[in-house]
């Protein structure tokens, strides 16, 4: 991982095998730990720890393409117990707003709209700032067309710190096979 957490006495960070746990800063005693997803029907991983936000430890995850869409998901957890307290996925289910960007194509089939770095947070409109990667596979004609926006990849979301819900979100490139520009210290990074 790129980051780990520090929360009061705990040391919490994200693990291979899809847990999130927290270590006793003084003992390096495992605190707790809690499942996210099965990494055997849900490979996701994480390429960035989590963070700390108005007191929840939040995570996302980078879901391989084989993962299908219940592993692209940003959790919260508390960081005290390891409960979940919301669960946030990067892909629209049937019904829900966004869905009827993927033209159809049936839920299990949808793939990869992974967060791959650290959300930001914004402790006075108490939002999380997150980024996501690209549909895979990515010739959209395999994922229901290229016409078609398959919210929310390519995107930065904005959610609601306390409930994960989504409260706005920007799509950078509308159907395009790139990742979009981020902005860093400064400077404008744009990948092409």
């Amino acid at each position: 991982n790129r980051n780990l957490a520090i929360y009061d006495d705990l040391i919490i960070d994200t693990s291979v095998d899809e847990f999130v746990f927290a270590l006793d800063a003084k003992t390096g005693e495992l605190v707790w730990e809690t499942p996210v997803l099965d990494y055997r029907t849900h490979p996701a991983n994480q390429s960035t720890g989590p963070i700390i936000a108005n007191g929840k430890v939040i995570s996302g995850r980078s879901c391989m393409p084989a993962a299908g869409p219940d592993a692209c998901v940003i959790t919260a957890h508390d960081p005290h117990t390891g409960e979940e307290l919301w669960r946030r996925r990067t892909i629209p289910r049937p019904g829900e707003p966004g869905d009827e960007t993927w033209g159809g194509l049936p839920d299990a089939e949808r793939r990869h709209v992974g967060t791959w770095m650290a959300p930001s947070y914004d402790p006075e409109l108490n939002l999380l700032f997150i980024g996501t990667s690209v549909t895979s596979p990515a010739p959209k004609f395999m994922v229901g067309g290229a016409d078609n926006r398959h919210l929310y990849h390519n995107s930065t979301l904005a959610l609601d710190a306390d409930t994960g819900e989504i409260v706005w979100y920007y799509q950078h490139r509308n159907g395009q096979p790139a990742s979009a520009g981020v902005l860093h210290s400064a400077e404008l990074y744009i990948n092409y």
